[in-house]
């Protein structure tokens, strides 16, 4: 069992920005004969115990030969007006999960989307004229306020063949309040230590983990897999049937 948390990207290769809330966890079977059941057996055996695990979004792989063709089922809702986007792949991927579990539409499995909205957040506001006063840029006070609640690699650790990143940032206790944060001292040129709160102000919030465009357009996907077993191709034309009467609602709106 090989576990990653952390990774980047929605590659098996990984790449991009770490993304401190997806995890990879790969399982290498034993031996073909000294296995108890075939491999897409114990798929399905994991996939149906984890299933609607609260908060979480699992995706389910078997390794596969050559280049990453990604999921039969890939849907793409884009236009100007986001929260309208929002709602319709909601709406789809509800009508996908219900068909899937229904057994309508059989070996659709596996069903995610990349809106990664409401993920806490604490923004900053800078005051650029009290932070030029003190001769500092907004991104030194930005890349403190990171610092002190993700953390920032100092060094590394090495231990013969092995590697470790060297991470440093607050306490728990010293980064758990708004109220500790805003008394972060910040090193000015002069030498001198201020809090963040006399050249920023922070609140908490909600963002968005990551935001893709299609032609200059937002855009969130909707995806979906065949489980082992069943044709890439009949769960897809599935859900073609499935979805007619949304995504012509869709285009009458204009996305």
């Amino acid at each position: 069992i090989l576990t990653n948390v952390g990774i980047g990207g929605d590659s098996q290769f990984g790449g991009g920005a770490n993304r401190e809330y997806r995890a990879r966890l790969a399982l290498n079977m034993v031996d073909y004969e000294d296995r108890a059941e075939p491999s897409t057996a114990t798929l399905d055996r994991l996939r149906n115990q984890l299933q609607g695990l609260p908060g979480t979004e699992i995706d389910f792989q078997q390794e596969t030969q050559g280049p990453p063709t990604g999921p039969p089922v890939n849907i793409e809702i884009s236009g100007p007006d986001f929260d309208r986007i929002m709602d319709i792949s909601n709406e789809i991927k509800a009508r996908l999960n219900e068909a899937a579990s229904d057994g309508t539409i059989p070996g659709l499995v596996d069903i995610t989307d990349d809106l990664n909205a409401g993920r806490p957040e604490v923004r900053v506001a800078v005051d650029r004229e009290r932070a030029g006063q003190f001769g500092l840029s907004t991104q030194q006070i930005a890349s403190t306020v990171r610092t002190a609640i993700q953390g920032s690699e100092a060094s590394t650790y090495r231990d013969g063949d092995d590697e470790y990143d060297i991470t440093v940032r607050l306490k728990e206790e010293d980064r758990r309040t708004l109220e500790s944060l805003r008394n972060l001292e910040i090193r000015t040129p002069t030498g001198n230590q201020i809090p963040v709160m006399s050249v920023a102000d922070l609140e908490e919030s909600t963002g968005f983990g990551s935001i893709t465009r299609l032609d200059e357009q937002r855009v969130v996907t909707v995806q979906g897999d065949a489980a082992p077993g069943y044709n890439d191709n009949a769960v897809l034309q599935q859900v073609r049937q499935l979805l007619d009467e949304p995504v012509r609602f869709a285009r009458r709106e204009g996305m």
